[in-house]
């Protein structure tokens, strides 16, 4: 049985109506090499226009979307988030930060978090909005964020990012390529798809190496680079209504699959004509490690997300999320075979 899960492989070239398409301001749109690009350039762009401080920002992050922050010498509060049965919730409160940083998790659609954003824009707060995880959702409302950026990496096989602002950039930079990366990224990309094909005929930890030596060489340096001219092709190509219904079709199939797992919930079991999921999100007590290596024994690779840092600040309700948590691919690359055996491996092994 093919590998589920781990890193993509290699895009092909298609007549869609590509990655530009679901840009907020994409007139005034930056394309970068990654998300955290996108959020420095952001982010120094904030510092040219006034004095900022402090950001407020959720509990529930990777520790890469804090560190820009600190490194542009800001302080960061942070509000709870936690997993219920309506969603992952975001607990706004009042805050004298200067900043807003807000996100939706995993393709779904909370729209208090839009809604605070309008409550702190009219303060004249700066609203930052993370849109990697729901930038191929429908009829999102930005007119109250200030910025908007994102990761196409967690999509597909690309490297790429896009950071879009509201008005004219004051602080607009001036972008370089990141040849070693890329080379180690493409080629990677391209080891896997023929892996994925002909697995006795690659050696993967040649190109698991590889995408690790990568991830290395980004976390030290991320700031002002450019997306390749392979990555920048398939910004122009890709079908976004293809994926948008692949993973729609995949995330109604796997919900179903879990239904009545026991030990495992799941925060959303609907999905909304505007909602395309990145991950099905769920959430297993007390067993999440065993069963996620036994997924693997398995051939499945699911994400957790996130590793907990030195960088986040947690207490007994907001940690919860990071040690039940599991993303449960539904991407296009798979099919609904493909999410009953996820599905029934992970009821296998609950029972």
């Amino acid at each position: 049985m093919r590998e589920i899960g781990s890193e993509f492989w290699t895009v092909e070239n298609e007549n869609g109506a590509g990655l530009k398409s679901l840009l907020p301001y994409e007139s005034n749109a930056i394309y970068t090499l990654s998300g955290r690009t996108s959020q420095d350039i952001i982010i120094k762009d904030v510092l040219s226009q006034k004095s900022v401080k402090s950001v407020y920002m959720p509990s529930y992050c990777c520790d890469s979307m804090i560190e820009p922050f600190l490194q542009n010498g800001l302080s960061v509060e942070y509000y709870d988030v936690f997993a219920t049965e309506a969603g992952i919730c975001c607990d706004f409160n009042e805050n004298k930060c200067d900043v807003v940083f807000l996100i939706n998790y995993f393709g779904f659609i909370d729209d208090r978090v839009l809604e605070f954003a309008r409550t702190e824009h009219d303060k004249g707060k700066t609203v930052i909005y993370d849109a990697t995880h729901s930038m191929f959702c429908n009829g999102v409302d930005y007119s109250d964020c200030d910025y908007v950026f994102g990761s196409f990496r967690k999509w597909m096989g690309i490297n790429a990012g896009f950071a879009s602002k509201k008005g004219d950039w004051i602080n607009k930079p001036i972008l370089k390529q990141f040849d070693r990366y890329v080379e180690l990224r493409n080629n990677s990309f391209d080891m896997k798809a023929k892996y994925i094909t002909a697995p006795k005929e690659v050696e993967k930890n040649i190109f698991f190496s590889a995408f690790r030596e990568a991830e290395e060489l980004l976390d030290r340096d991320y700031t002002n680079y450019a997306p390749d001219k392979r990555s920048l092709n398939l910004l122009d190509t890709v079908d976004v209504s293809k994926i948008r219904e692949t993973r729609r079709k995949n995330a109604k199939c796997l919900m179903k699959a879990l239904d009545k797992c026991r030990n495992v919930n799941m925060p959303y079991t609907v999905i909304t004509e505007k909602e395309c999921p990145l991950f099905v999100p769920v959430m297993i007590q007390g067993e999440r490690n065993r069963i996620h290596e036994y997924l693997i024994d398995n051939g499945i690779y699911l994400p957790i997300h996130w590793p907990i840092s030195e960088l986040h600040k947690l207490n007994s309700t907001t940690r919860s999320i990071y040690d039940e948590e599991m993303s449960c691919v539904c991407d296009q690359r798979y099919t609904e075979e493909d999410m009953v055996r996820i599905g029934t491996t992970i009821k296998n092994m609950s029972y």
